[in-house]
């Protein structure tokens, strides 16, 4: 079979954000090891349930080193440890997260820890019953995982605090951004770059990229925004870029007419990374207003990319923005407050831009961390075999 890790990476063919998020940290992840390490990658297993991901130079990476699999269709005999990087995929039965072939053939669990957030918002996200026991069957898995990759301080901080794992086995490891998010050559190019897909773009623009959850804060983030002086708003277009249902859209529109933003405000919806990233490059700021992150992608994409970030206060975010950029996101004078600091005032500009200047995470640094845990479990004796408790998940779909 060759190396002794089984990447489980079916995350990709997740069809609802296969572009972003958890599916974006698989497919870099799974595509930095292979490089940093290729003598641990035995194989990496795909949802035979599931439609092959669609066509990108990254997943055509990973198939060209031969080791792409459906689940169950490899020979694992040599395998010593099998690595579910998003345990958390609740339309996914528990079988084939954690299959019970490979729980039973002794093979040492890790986990990829991204979030914690339907434990800080139950109200949102466990409603409904069905929902909420197919996530805590998850948050058995991490329990009882043999080592927890955390993506973020602040996420082992929540493990520890929320799930009772003991701190001794969770490694943070970080993330990272892909190779195209970088500092422009001109930034008068970017702008002409990102016009060409959003015609409704105005220079000195400020760029939100977010999602329709509540945690999210986009009517935070109008609000505040209606709180600046007109002048600024006149000087400062908002773009709120995302996919969003129609309903959203519509929603988000009216609010902007009973708030008098509506000629200051431009939804493109969705865009792509060639868009994105040129939209980074052009911003005069990216504001990202978000009650909680795990992480926070687009923060670390968008100052990669050169542009002045302000940000909340909350959760991981604290560690990647400048003190001067960061607010109360529950409180929408203070967002404006900072926004219109991060404008106006020199002091707080150049902060901001230092903290861009800063080198971004990568993800070869980040699967060198996974490596290096691998390295100590394959040190330790194969565990005893067994089978997922079935306390915690055999009821799960």
């Amino acid at each position: 079979m060759g190396g002794p890790v089984i990447l489980d990476i079916q995350a990709i063919q997740n069809s609802e954000y296969a572009e972003r998020g958890v599916a974006r940290h698989t497919l870099e992840f799974a595509r930095a090891l292979c490089r940093v390490r290729p003598d641990l990658v035995g194989a990496m297993v795909l949802n035979p349930d599931l439609p092959a991901p669609a066509g990108s130079s990254g997943f055509a990476e990973l198939q060209a080193t031969g080791k792409v699999a459906l689940a169950g269709g490899r020979d694992t005999g040599a395998a010593r440890i099998y690595h579910v990087i998003a345990p958390f995929e609740l339309e996914t039965g528990i079988d084939r997260i954690w299959p019970r072939d490979i729980a039973a053939g002794g093979l040492h669990l890790v986990v990829t820890l991204h979030d914690l957030i339907p434990r800080v918002y139950p109200e949102h996200y466990h409603a409904d019953p069905g929902l909420r026991r197919r996530y805590l069957a998850r948050e058995e898995l991490v329990r009882a995982a043999a080592r927890v990759l955390s993506v973020s301080e602040a996420t082992r901080d929540e493990a520890v605090l929320r799930l009772g794992i003991d701190p001794r086995r969770i490694h943070v490891i970080g993330a990272g951004i892909s190779e195209g998010f970088r500092v422009p050559a001109s930034r008068e190019e970017a702008f002409i770059l990102a016009q060409e897909a959003l015609p409704n773009l105005q220079r000195g623009f400020l760029l939100y990229v977010g999602g329709i959850d509540h945690r999210k804060n986009v009517d935070g983030l109008l609000r505040a925004y209606a709180l600046l002086p007109e002048p600024l708003r006149a000087a400062h277009q908002l773009v709120v870029a995302f996919r969003m249902p129609d309903a959203f859209r519509t929603r988000l529109a009216g609010l902007a007419r009973s708030l008098g933003i509506a000629a200051h405000l431009d939804l493109p919806g969705y865009v792509d990374d060639a868009t994105l990233i040129a939209a980074y490059q052009s911003t005069d700021l990216f504001v990202f207003p978000s009650l909680y992150e795990g992480y926070g992608l687009p923060v670390v994409e968008a100052m990669a990319c050169g542009a002045p970030v302000v940000s909340s206060n909350a959760a991981a975010l604290v560690s990647l923005t400048a003190p001067e950029g960061q607010f109360d996101p529950t409180d929408q004078a203070a967002i404006a407050a900072t926004i219109e600091r991060a404008l106006t005032d020199p002091a707080t500009a150049a902060a901001l831009r230092a903290a861009s200047e800063r080198p971004p995470p990568t993800w070869v640094e980040a699967a060198g961390k996974a490596a290096a845990v691998y390295d100590e479990l394959l040190g330790a004796p194969r565990r005893a075999g067994g089978s997922f408790p079935p306390t915690s998940g055999r009821n799960d779909a």
